[in-house]
Parts: structure tokens; sequence; C-alpha cells
């Protein structure tokens, strides 16, 4: 698992994207949950698809947001929008991510029946546990790095910090 060189620590302090990934990404976290919570809820009952629908479309939405907002500061931290060599395994994955949440409102559209659209929504958050975890761990590694350079954790937030 690769870190973040000095230089890149600073490119990445100072990105304007880096603001709104820290916010985004805890954001879309606790949309997951209340998504799953609802899916889970439907698949149990059979009430609810509607709320439901309109969870993982809203998860689907700030999913592409970061996606985009996200190539924008790989580009400022390490000179690609994608696939750069520091985050090459997150954006092999990310794809994936997006493919299947994607699936979802394609299926949405098509009107496949709501219990399929419920079963793609599942494995569609499965592929999001899975390069959550990916960027988690990168990030508790990162976070250590950060702080043995000078950093304050709350130098990890720019609007924190002030860097």
């Amino acid at each position: 698992m690769s870190t973040y060189t000095p230089e890149q620590m600073l490119r990445r302090q100072k990105s304007k994207w880096m603001p709104v990934q820290a916010f985004l990404a805890p954001v879309q976290f606790v949309i997951f949950f209340f998504s799953l919570a609802l899916i889970i809820y439907f698949i149990i009952t059979g009430n609810g698809f509607w709320v439901a629908n309109i969870s993982v479309m809203v998860k689907v939405f700030v999913l592409w947001v970061m996606a985009v907002t996200g190539a924008f500061w790989e580009k400022d931290v390490f000179g690609h929008y994608a696939f750069a060599k520091e985050f090459w395994w997150e954006d092999f994955f990310s794809t994936f991510v997006l493919i299947s949440h994607t699936l979802y409102v394609i299926g949405f559209f098509l009107k496949w029946e709501e219990m399929t659209l419920a079963y793609v929504a599942l494995v569609a958050y499965l592929t999001y546990c899975i390069n959550a975890y990916q960027f988690v761990r990168k990030y508790v590694v990162n976070r250590r790095k950060l702080k043995s350079h000078g950093y304050t954790i709350a130098g990890d937030i720019p609007w924190v910090s002030g860097s």
C-alpha cells in the first residue's frame, strides 16, 4: 500500500477538492447506512420501496459527485484524473462500485421488478463496503504518516487547520 510522498501530502492539503472529499465521504457513509436499512426493511416487509428507491438514487448521485470531484483531487495530488499508481486499486474497484450503482439506476428506468432492484442495490452496497474498506485502510496509514510529518490530525481536513 503506497502512502503519500511529502510533495503529494502538500498538494493534498492544498487541493481545493480535499474539503469536498472530506465532507462528502462521511455524508455518503450516512446515506449508505440509512439507505441500507430502508432496503432491508423493504426486502423483509415488501413495504417502503419508494422511500428506499429515493435513498438509493441519492446515494448514487452522491457517489457520482464524489467520483468526479475525486478525479479532480487525484489530478491535483498525483497528476492523473484516475488510475494514478498510488490509487490504482482504489480506482479499479471504484469502477465496479460505479457500474453496480449505475446498474440500479438503469434497472429502475427499465422498470425492473422492485425486489430485483433491491437485490441489485445490496450487491452495489457490498461493492461500496469493500471499496470503503480500502479507503479507510489507506486513510489510517496516511493519517499516521501525516502526523509524523508535522500535520495535526485536524490538518487532515484543510478547512479545520486553515491550510
